[in-house]
């Protein structure tokens, strides 16, 4: 099944009207348990679902370095398998097949003939999120670092979102 563009645009704003709810109940309802959890639950759809949208219109789809991610991805995949169970050696799959990705796009990045500023903010998004996420599975660094990948995300789908001709007919 797949889901139409207009339909994933909606679903990015009400995930982040769900990430706005709990920003807004930590901020005036400190006492709360439940701004935190819609916080998180709206980010983490958000990027989900901005990932699909810019992987949509994305040419890597239509690489061989696509290929070499999906593989890279069934990787992570069973990391985290090993790392559910307990499993030796989880440690090292994970966070190992997390930064091959990265790399992986940097490669296609650099042999990319034409770079505009929406795929160095792509890059940096990328980058930062796969190397913050492994550098805190392997107890690295503390979690309260994963907002710089944030960052970069939103950057990124705000430039997405203003200057993907594409989107101009679900925008206005």
């Amino acid at each position: 099944m797949k889901i139409s563009t207009s339909s994933l645009l909606l679903l990015i704003g009400c995930s982040f009207a769900l990430a706005l709810c709990g920003a807004t109940v930590i901020q005036f309802k400190p006492g709360q348990l439940i701004g935190e959890p819609l916080l998180s639950v709206g980010l983490l759809g958000a990027q989900f679902l901005s990932a699909v949208l810019i992987l949509r219109f994305s040419t890597i789809t239509k690489t061989v370095f696509w290929r070499i991610i999906k593989f890279l991805f069934g990787i992570a995949c069973l990391g985290v398998m090993f790392k559910i169970l307990h499993f030796a050696g989880a440690n090292i799959i994970l966070p190992g097949a997390l930064l091959a990705i990265a790399v992986v796009y940097l490669i296609w990045f650099v042999k990319k003939p034409k770079r505009r500023h929406l795929d160095i903010l792509k890059l940096l998004w990328v980058l930062s999120a796969l190397t913050i996420m492994s550098l805190i599975l392997i107890r690295f660094i503390d979690r309260q670092y994963s907002f710089i990948s944030l960052l970069f995300f939103l950057l990124t789908v705000l430039d997405f979102m203003l200057t993907e001709k594409r989107l101009r007919p679900f925008i206005s």
